[in-house]
């Protein structure tokens, strides 16, 4: 009769502790591992961002000198076409090309490191919640905004580009007799309504303008101290 042979547990308990320890070893590598990426791809979401913050502040900056100029021009505007004060059909046509600024094309903050951050779920990377809740604050604003602005556009540049002699268009002063005409057809009703819905939204959007300052102003630093 064949003898039973003794189980090894001793050994097979070691081998099966070795093999525990190298899948677990292994899987905390894995962990790590990932952990790092997700690091080093938060760190490259926030320079992203810190970058295009960057351009939004130029933007802001330049686009309120701009603002302040189309207001004041449709400030005085508005006050020739009641009829308030004199100017000259030169100063009139210099001052209706300034107050068609950013008539057509109105400035807009960079999207493209917060579109990526969406489109990928890479907000989940951004660890301070408050910071990410921040973040997603401004660009949303940004959108609905931008909806606003585009809901209060009027004919208002397409009309003083239609009123303008072509001397003026080119960049010369009015020396036609259709210049001397400029001040009458200011201070018809119709174009009256429109330089004061102009003056109107141009006050608007630099409101909507500073806000967005101070927002950059708040998260550039804030991203900065999150960056290593």
């Amino acid at each position: 009769m064949a003898r039973l042979q003794s189980i090894p547990w001793a050994r097979f308990t070691g081998e099966f502790l070795v093999i525990v320890l190298g899948v677990l070893a292994a899987l905390a590598v894995d962990s790590w591992r990932d952990l790092k990426q997700e690091e080093e791809l938060s760190q490259a979401y926030l320079r992203s961002l810190e970058r295009d913050l960057v351009a939004d502040s130029v933007m802001l900056t330049r686009a309120s000198t701009v603002w302040q100029r189309k207001q004041a021009s449709l400030d005085i505007l508005l006050a020739v076409s009641q009829g308030g004060t004199d100017l000259t059909p030169d100063s009139v046509a210099t001052l209706l090309r300034l107050s068609t600024s950013y008539g057509w094309m109105i400035p807009e903050g960079q999207v493209s490191a917060y579109k990526e951050l969406e489109s990928t779920g890479g907000l989940r990377l951004i660890s301070d919640p408050e910071l990410r809740s921040d973040i997603v604050s401004y660009y949303e604003d940004w959108r609905r905004q931008s909806e606003r602005m585009d809901r209060h556009r009027s004919e208002y540049p397409n009309s003083v580009y239609a009123l303008l002699p072509h001397s003026v268009l080119r960049g010369g002063g009015p020396v036609n007799r259709e210049a001397g005409e400029l001040i009458g057809r200011l201070r018809t009703q119709r174009l009256r309504d429109q330089v004061n819905h102009e003056a109107n939204y141009a006050a608007l959007f630099e409101g909507v303008h500073s806000d967005f300052r101070d927002q950059v102003e708040s998260l550039l630093p804030r991203i900065r101290q999150s960056l290593r």
